[in-house]
C-alpha cells in the first residue's frame, strides 16, 4: 500500500532533528498521539496490567462477547475526500513546503506520504489486514484464558457466534474464531440479517433516529466546538506550521486527522506522514470533536442512547442466566457478538461506565485533561465487553468478572475483580424489569 519512500521514512521518522533545535522546527508528538486518535485508534492489549486470575476454587462455565469490528477501511465518504481533498492538498503543501515550521526528517516523511491503492470504494469500510489481526489476537487470548470453554473443537452446541450484515464484522468474526477454536472445520453462524435487533437494535429504534441521529439539534455541541476560538486556533497553528499561505478549512484539516488515524492504524501504531502535521494542543481539540459527537448521539446525551441498550443486558443476562436455572444442562458455553461502535457505545453507557464531567463545547479547557468519555480509550477499533460466570466450591456460589478491553471492570457499584453473581442480578433486575423496548423507542412516548 505504501511507496518504498514511505516505508524508508517510517523508519527515519523517529531520528532526532540534527538541523535544527527544538526551538525552531516542529517535530512529531510521536507515539503519545494515539491517545487521540478517536474511534480509529487501533486496539492495544495493555501488556503492562496483570491479568488477575480466576480464584483456584473456581471454575469458569460461561462466557459472552459483545465486541466491535476490527480496523477498517474508510467508508465511501473519506476515501473520497482523501482522492479529492486530501490529495491535492498534499501538492499544495509540497509546492510551500521550504516555508514549513517541519523538522527536515518531518517535512520528508510528510513528503513521502501516498494514498495507497487500495483505499478505494470497493474497500469501503471493509476490514483492513490489521483489523483480522486484531480480532485472531483478541480470540487467541480469551482461548487462553478460559481452554475449557474455549475448545478445540468448535460445536454448534456449546458455541453461538452471531454478526451484523456488514462485510467488517462478519470478516471479524471469522477471525476472532479462527483463533479460538484449533478446528474450525463445523464451525457455522447463522446468516446475518439487516437491522439485527440485539447487535443493531439502534437501526431499529424510531425514537433514536428522529430524536437524536437524525436531529441537527444532537450535534448542537458539536457545530459550535467546530467555529470555537480552539478550533480556530489550530487551524492557524496547523496551518502556519505546514508553510500555507492561507488558513486550512475545517473539511481540509479533518480528513488529514481522519487520515493520520487510519493509516497509524493500518501500521500497527506506527504515526502515519499527515499525523507529523499536528502538535498535542491540536489532537486534544480534534479528538474532542469526535468525542462530542459520540458523546452526544451514542453516550450521556440523550437517554434513549442507554436506555435503548438494556436489549444487549437483557441479552447477557438471559445467557448467564441458563446456568443458574440448570447447572447440568446450562446451554451453550461462548455466545459471541460482533457488532459496531454505536452498539458499543450505548452498551458501556447501560453499563454506567465513564460516565464523568458532561462535555459541551464550552468546558473544553476545563475539561480537556479530565474527561473521561475519550473514544480513544473507550471506542478503538476491535473493543469489546465480556462477561465470564464461574462456578465456585458451594453450588450456589457463583461470580461473575466484567471485562472491557480485556481487563476486569466494576459495573453497578459492585467492588471486584470478581463479584457475586446473584448481586449482580439483582443490580441489573430493575433495569430488566423496565426493558420495555418499543416502549422506550415510541417517539410519542
Amino acid at each position: 500500500m505504501y511507496s518504498t519512500t514511505v516505508a524508508a521514512f517510517v523508519v527515519a521518522y523517529f531520528v532526532p532533528c540534527l538541523a535544527f533545535t527544538p526551538k525552531e522546527c516542529h517535530d512529531s508528538i510521536g507515539p503519545l498521539a494515539l491517545r487521540f486518535l478517536s474511534t480509529k485508534r487501533p486496539y492495544t492489549y495493555q501488556t503492562s496490567n496483570p491479568e488477575i486470575p480466576i480464584p483456584q476454587t473456581c471454575t469458569p462455565v460461561k462466557f459472552w462477547y459483545f465486541g466491535r469490528h476490527g480496523t477498517r477501511y474508510p467508508g465511501d465518504d473519506d476515501i473520497l475526500a482523501m482522492m479529492d481533498t486530501l490529495t491535492p492538498l498534499h501538492t499544495e503543501i509540497s509546492n510551500s513546503i521550504n516555508n514549513s515550521l517541519l523538522c527536515e526528517h518531518t517535512r520528508m516523511y510528510l513528503l513521502s506520504w501516498r494514498l495507497g491503492s487500495d483505499v478505494n470504494l470497493l474497500n469501503e469500510s471493509h476490514l483492513h489486514e490489521q483489523g483480522k489481526g486484531e480480532l485472531q489476537a483478541i480470540g487467541a487470548r480469551y482461548k487462553s484464558r478460559y481452554p475449557d470453554l474455549f475448545t478445540d473443537q468448535f460445536s454448534n452446541d456449546t458455541h453461538y457466534f452471531r454478526a451484523t450484515d456488514a462485510e467488517r464484522t462478519v470478516s471479524s468474526l471469522k477471525a476472532f474464531a479462527s483463533s479460538a477454536f484449533s478446528n474450525t472445520s463445523s464451525f457455522w453462524f447463522p446468516n446475518p440479517i439487516k437491522n439485527d435487533p440485539i447487535l443493531k437494535f439502534y437501526s431499529v429504534c424510531e425514537k433514536w433516529k428522529e430524536q437524536v441521529d437524525n436531529n441537527g439539534s444532537s450535534r448542537v455541541e458539536l457545530k459550535k466546538f467546530l467555529v470555537s476560538s480552539f478550533m480556530n486556533d489550530t487551524i492557524t497553528r496547523v496551518s502556519l506550521r505546514l508553510g500555507l499561505a492561507r488558513n486550512l478549512t475545517v473539511e481540509e484539516i479533518t480528513i488529514m486527522y481522519t487520515n493520520c488515524a487510519f493509516e497509524t492504524a493500518w501500521m500497527n501504531g506506527t504515526l502515519a506522514p499527515w499525523c507529523v502535521a499536528f502538535g498535542v494542543e491540536d489532537f486534544q481539540v480534534l479528538a474532542y470533536t469526535e468525542d462530542l459527537e459520540y458523546y452526544h448521539v451514542d453516550g450521556y446525551g440523550s437517554p434513549v442512547n442507554w436506555e435503548s441498550a438494556c436489549v444487549v443486558l437483557q441479552d447477557a443476562a438471559n445467557f448467564l442466566g441458563e446456568y443458574e436455572a440448570n447447572p447440568r444442562n446450562p446451554g451453550r458455553n461462548v455466545q459471541a457478538y460482533f457488532s459496531h461502535s454505536g452498539a458499543t457505545l450505548k452498551f458501556l453507557a447501560r453499563l454506567g461506565l465513564f460516565n464523568g464531567t458532561e462535555i459541551n463545547a464550552d468546558n473544553f479547557d476545563n475539561v480537556k485533561d479530565s474527561y473521561v468519555w475519550r473514544t480513544s480509550d473507550i471506542d478503538c477499533m476491535g473493543s469489546n465487553i465480556a462477561f465470564v460466570l464461574l462456578q465456585c466450591e458451594d453450588e450456589n456460589d457463583l461470580k461473575l468478572g466484567v471485562l472491557f478491553q480485556e481487563q476486569l471492570v466494576n459495573v453497578f457499584d459492585l467492588q471486584g475483580p470478581y463479584v457475586d453473581y446473584h448481586q449482580f442480578k439483582n443490580k441489573i433486575q430493575p433495569i430488566l424489569n423496565t426493558c420495555d423496548f418499543q416502549q422506550i423507542c415510541d417517539v410519542d412516548a
